[in-house]
């Protein structure tokens, strides 16, 4: 038995098995993460009140961070814009397709205008790969947070 382990670990060093016997299957797999979401002010306004608010885009940053290619997979952007908790699809063209990121590679996705009427607070969050078509090595941090404050 030890005479086998030595001749295997001799031919692993030697690189009989090749460098692909040496990489796990989930390793060699794409792993899409949310890398920002990003804010654009583009104008402020005043509401029939008199108080301030913004028109502002926002822009998701995507990045494949695994060692494959990852094709045809969606992007959803939801927005809370309320004390409940609960988030909404945040417009109808927030849920974009993306046909290929390659390992890599980063992704800039939008921009989608709104504003925070009010002057509230806008918390978005975006997840890729909605929903859950790509098989990943991480399937746990395909989600981001971040809110627009002004």
């Amino acid at each position: 038995m030890k005479t086998v382990s030595l001749v295997l670990l001799s031919l692993l060093v030697l690189g009989v098995f090749g460098p692909q016997m040496l990489v796990s299957e989930s390793q060699a797999l794409p792993d899409l993460i949310v890398s920002a979401i990003k804010f654009e002010k583009v104008q402020q306004a005043w509401d029939s009140s008199k108080k301030p608010y913004w028109i502002f885009n926002v822009y998701v940053v995507i990045y494949n961070q695994g060692k494959e290619g990852a094709g045809k997979f969606q992007v959803l952007l939801t927005r809370n814009i309320g004390e409940s908790g609960s988030y909404i699809q945040a417009c109808p063209s927030c849920w974009p397709w993306v046909d290929f990121i390659g390992p890599g590679q980063e992704k800039l996705i939008g921009p989608f205008q709104f504003n925070n009427a009010n002057g509230m607070a806008s918390t978005f969050n975006a997840k890729v790969d909605y929903p859950d078509r790509v098989a990943e090595s991480d399937e746990t941090n395909n989600v981001r947070t971040e809110t627009f404050v002004e």
